[in-house]
């Protein structure tokens, strides 16, 4: 009976449906805290603090995520891909607290970092040393044998 009311008021709704399901996209990926009712303005320093970085971790997160998919190809970032892209999509669609997300966040770390790194090195912040071409540029010092 829930589920087809719920079908019925999707089908019925569209916009709506799709205005909540934004909402939830974006609860999950920027909500810092599960309190009910929490606004800019009531919230603590702290709490605007941890906005920031959190905003920070997941724009450098897809960042790096978007550039190691173009440099790597899918097969490198598969995993990752589908932690950021098909693990929220329940969350999408159902219920987001904050907490839901502690699983991602190991992924969002690394690829945070990695996003970042490749941005700095883009704007030319680092530089990194030139990686060979192929095994013939190795010096005979680098070569293992067996």
């Amino acid at each position: 009976l829930k589920f087809r009311r719920a079908v019925d008021f999707i089908r019925l709704h569209p916009a709506i449906t799709a205005i909540r399901v934004a909402m939830r996209a974006f609860d999950f990926w920027f909500a810092v805290t599960d309190r009910p009712q929490n606004t800019w303005a009531s919230d603590p320093t702290y709490i605007r603090a941890l906005y920031l970085i959190n905003f920070t971790l997941v724009f450098f997160g897809w960042f790096g995520l978007v550039w190691a998919w173009r440099t790597l190809g899918f097969y490198e970032v598969a995993l990752y891909a589908g932690v950021f892209i098909v693990y929220p999509l329940v969350y999408y669609l159902t219920h987001t607290l904050a907490r839901y997300r502690s699983p991602v966040e190991p992924f969002l770390i690394v690829l945070g970092v990695y996003g970042l790194a490749q941005a700095a090195v883009f704007i030319r912040l680092i530089q990194l040393p030139p990686a060979p071409s192929s095994m013939d540029e190795l010096d005979e010092s680098e070569t293992v044998e067996a």
